[in-house]
């Protein structure tokens, strides 16, 4: 490389010092030297002009005000994604429509019917709705990050039970708030029950919701659920995850809230059982079932009459609703309780103030994400 007129080659800072300013890694002294270089020499100024383009970090996708971080769930319907909002300055996740699809306009309606169906909720133990909108043809919700897991991962016959009913006791909760504003979730499973790191459970993904009281529709297409996993949804057959299904939904009957019981009692016996019970036990052969991977107990056996009320064939044969399902779980544990997060108000969301958004304790405030950005 050359300096400027009347210096000479050896004047110049070498290759490896320009790679280290362009990296932020010199003193102030070099630093200060080297620029002042660069503003008498043209090649100089051309090698830093080049290393800064190749050491740029790509430019992050943008959906509405939102930067898009990563990937962190894909299914048939769409993507979720880690991503920052720049205005509020705290990390959020954007749900949108894969841009692949064929059938993007029917997906679009329900992404947009799941944002409905959340605005509506301002419960502790229903994730929050931030924003939803439309931006370059693709529909989008933001929502609260939830930083954990979901109850999919844990369970088992070795998991401590109690815990286990306090989890899904919060879970009920949550429902019982969808119920009251007239919905019903019809897809409740593990893996739509988001859990903390601060130890409190969300229900997420009310892309099958629905008014109480409404048949099941029959699908025309598959559309797999946005975790990717179970929703079987084929020509001819009912929206739903079969495994967690009441048997009115997939008869193709009214669904109504009976239908979330008897899912939600499906998974939390698979969850202490370490399989999933069958459907219409009594409470002598859920306690039966139970007893195979665990040592019986009173409580235990408490929890056996619950659940085998809660997976009774009937609906009108379950619970009078998700709340007294919920008042029954906690009650089981209430010799050991833990106490449960307050289920305070925290915003009004309406479908015409989606953008005015509450504090949610999961988000982290930190500066806006700066790498691990795809396009």
């Amino acid at each position: 490389m050359t300096s400027a007129p009347g210096d000479s080659q050896t004047d110049c800072p070498s290759e490896d010092e320009l790679v280290r300013m362009v990296e932020g890694v010199l003193d102030s002294d070099s630093l200060s030297a080297i620029e002042a270089h660069i503003d008498t020499c043209d090649d100089c100024a051309a090698v830093v002009a080049g290393l800064g383009a190749v050491g740029q970090p790509p430019k992050p996708r943008q959906v509405g005000r939102y930067l898009l971080d990563r990937k962190i769930a894909a299914g048939g319907m769409g993507e979720v994604w880690a991503a920052w909002d720049p205005k509020l300055r705290r990390e959020i996740a954007v749900k949108l429509v894969r841009p692949d699809r064929t059938d993007e306009g029917r997906e679009r309606e329900r992404l947009l019917r799941e944002a409905r169906s959340l605005a509506r909720l301002t419960h502790p133990n229903v994730v929050a709705v931030y924003d939803v909108g439309e931006a370059g043809g693709e529909v989008f919700i933001a929502t609260e990050l939830v930083a954990g897991d979901t109850l999919a991962s844990r369970g088992g016959a070795s998991a401590d039970w109690r815990m286990l009913v306090r989890l899904y006791s919060q879970a009920a909760r949550g429902l019982a708030a969808a119920h009251a504003v007239g919905l019903v979730h019809r897809d409740v499973k593990p893996a739509n029950l988001l859990l903390g790191a601060d130890g409190r459970v969300r229900v997420a993904d009310f892309g099958l919701a629905v008014r109480a009281s409404t048949p099941s529709p029959i699908a025309p297409t598959e559309t797999p659920s946005l975790d990717g996993g179970g929703l079987v949804t084929r020509a001819g057959q009912i929206a739903g995850t079969p495994a967690y299904m009441a048997p009115e939904q997939k008869l193709g009957d009214s669904v109504d809230a009976p239908a979330d019981q008897y899912a939600l009692c499906i998974a939390l016996g698979e969850a202490v059982a370490g399989r999933r019970p069958p459907m219409d036990l009594d409470r002598a052969e859920m306690i039966a079932f139970v007893s195979e991977r665990r040592s019986r107990e009173s409580d235990l056996d408490a929890l056996c009459g619950l659940l085998a009320k809660g997976v009774s064939l009937d609906p009108h044969a379950r619970f009078t609703d998700m709340t007294a399902l919920a008042d029954g779980l906690d009650a089981i544990v209430a010799p050991h309780a833990v106490h449960r997060p307050e289920a305070s108000a925290r915003g009004t969301l309406s479908g015409s103030n989606l953008s005015t958004a509450p504090t949610v304790a999961a988000s982290t405030l930190r500066d806006p994400p700066r790498s691990r950005m795809t396009g």
